[in-house]
């Protein structure tokens, strides 16, 4: 007990000697703050970039400031590239740092060398060339194919022939019939391509996005070179990680989340009739892809998980009451379909019989059924179209629908675009249902082809001068009748609810074609 007495005593006495080095005084940190930077900056490949931020300091001193501007890939997780280390960002846009058609992450970092403080800031950065956004005009000039492109300036500037310009006098293949901005995965640069369909033995081309140089012939896309020939493709669409094209009646596919290039042969009922002959439409629905087969007249899906199988619609027999899905008539043709408003699940379908002309809407829903854990088909009515419920109908040549807008078939005559709203329209009702949107014979103008279409469109801010918003839009190809030559061209109309359904003239471009075959939008 005396030795603990001692050894505590001793302790005392030495950790009461201990000297407190507490450190009471505190430096003032130099705190940066940056302004002065876009949201977004957009700036033409191997052109400069000039970017002076403000900066400001606590201390009011930037004696000590050092700066790091640097890169990355927005939907990457990759290294970041350093581009400058002044304070004022004064660079090249050279492929090294950043390529067209993909988002970056523009990084700037101010640190004080002093204390280890530093600010960092933010800010998109795009990198485009001329050709990176516009619209894509496939044409016939001199009653020869060519690519013209529009540039998404104040006056959609027009640059005509870009495919001969970029292939050194090449022409576009004999018998063009569409024109695709794929872009389908952000991650596979590769899969990025401008397609030209075409009805001849290489089906097109794959070109260059940002060049229009020609990359490769369409039919060398594939596992296995396909044997049709001629080789001609209706219908591209992606549809969440698959893309599909509808070539020749049949359904080809290619994996989007894994990056395949090449298009698979083609998908096969495994029972039943196996022949089929696919309409040049697709409705997709809850992860689903509905298509409807030509030849024997019924509908089919695809699923995902099947890979490379078709399935026939199932119903039940309450649900064929109206119209069978699998012998839905005879000599019918698939003209349009679309969402109806009302139940999950309700559609839309125009029909026209090939032998007496006659037009009929077929409406029906697809239901998952818990109990079968199926989906299931249901048949709701058949409507036929006569001239008291939509007059124009039987002189249209061109017809349109789009997911964006339920309800809504669009149709166009030699110089009008009508609309009619399939929700009003019931077994037994006479009433006109049908409503004219443009009228082209006050400018003296033909339709040739009409589209209706949900788009990006330009709509610049001063925060953010590359903003897009969404729009529906009807887009004609036209022929100008008050020129002498080169008649052709497009007018663009944008659509609204509000107030009632009505379209909005948004700009018309003549005298550059015979004729515009096909328009398409070119985001990146």
């Amino acid at each position: 007990m005396k030795q603990f007495a001692i050894i505590f005593l001793l302790g005392f006495i030495l950790f009461g000697c201990v000297k407190d080095d507490t450190v009471t005084s505190f430096i003032e940190l130099n705190e940066i703050t940056i302004s002065g930077l876009e949201q977004k900056y957009s700036v033409l490949l191997q052109s400069r970039l000039q970017i002076a931020p403000e900066i400001t300091t606590t201390q009011n001193d930037d004696s000590n400031l050092s700066y790091i501007w640097y890169l990355h890939k927005t939907n990457a997780a990759v290294s970041k590239d350093t581009i400058s280390f002044e304070r004022n960002l004064d660079v090249v846009m050279i492929p090294q740092y950043a390529v067209p058609g993909v988002e970056y992450t523009l990084i700037y970092k101010v640190i004080d060398n002093i204390s280890g403080v530093y600010s960092r800031i933010e800010t998109a950065l795009e990198v485009t060339t001329p050709y990176t956004k516009g619209t894509l005009l496939l044409c016939k000039e001199n009653g020869i194919p060519e690519l013209n492109f529009l540039i998404y300036d104040e006056n959609r500037t027009l640059v005509d022939n870009v495919f001969a310009k970029a292939n050194e006098g090449t022409r576009i293949g004999d018998n063009p019939l569409n024109i695709y901005a794929m872009d389908p995965n952000p991650l596979r640069l590769y899969m990025k391509k401008v397609f030209v369909a075409c009805n001849n033995s290489t089906g097109g081309y794959y070109l260059d996005p940002e060049t229009f140089e020609i990359a490769l012939p369409f039919n060398e896309g594939f596992e296995i070179i396909p044997e049709e020939n001629p080789i001609s493709t209706l219908f591209y669409k992606k549809h969440g990680q698959i893309e599909y094209i509808l070539m020749n009646g049949k359904v080809r596919k290619r994996g989007t989340n894994s990056g395949a290039f090449n298009w698979e042969i083609p998908c096969v009922f495994l029972e039943g009739e196996t022949d089929y002959q696919v309409a040049p439409f697709i409705l997709p629905y809850s992860g689903r892809t509905i298509l409807y087969d030509q030849k024997n007249q019924r509908f089919f899906k695809h699923e995902p998980w099947n890979k490379g199988l078709l399935i026939p619609m199932e119903a039940t027999e309450q649900g064929k009451e109206v119209f069978d899905p699998n012998h839905v008539g005879d000599n019918l043709e698939l003209i349009s379909w679309g969402k109806e408003t009302g139940n999950v699940g309700d559609f839309w379908m125009l029909m026209k019989n090939t032998i007496t002309q006659q037009y009929k809407v077929y409406k029906f829903n697809i239901t998952y059924d818990f109990a079968t854990r199926k989906q299931l088909f249901y048949s709701k009515e058949i409507i036929e179209i006569n001239e008291s419920i939509a007059p124009n109908l039987y002189q249209a040549n061109s017809f349109s629908s789009i997911e964006a807008e339920n309800d809504i078939l669009m149709y166009s005559t030699k110089n009008k675009v009508y609309s009619v709203n399939m929700n009003q329209l019931s077994s037994g009702s006479s009433a006109m249902v049908e409503a004219e949107q443009i009228d082209m014979s006050v400018s003296n103008f033909e339709i040739t082809k009409m589209e209706y279409v949900a788009v990006q469109v330009p709509d610049p801010t001063k925060n953010d001068p590359n903003q897009m918003r969404n729009a529906n839009q009807i887009r004609m190809s036209v022929i100008d009748n008050n020129l002498t030559s080169l008649k052709g061209g497009i007018s663009i109309y944008e659509v609204s609810s509000q107030g009632g359904l009505h379209s909005t003239h948004v700009f018309t471009k003549t005298g550059f074609c015979d004729e515009v075959i096909d328009i398409e939008e070119k985001y990146n």
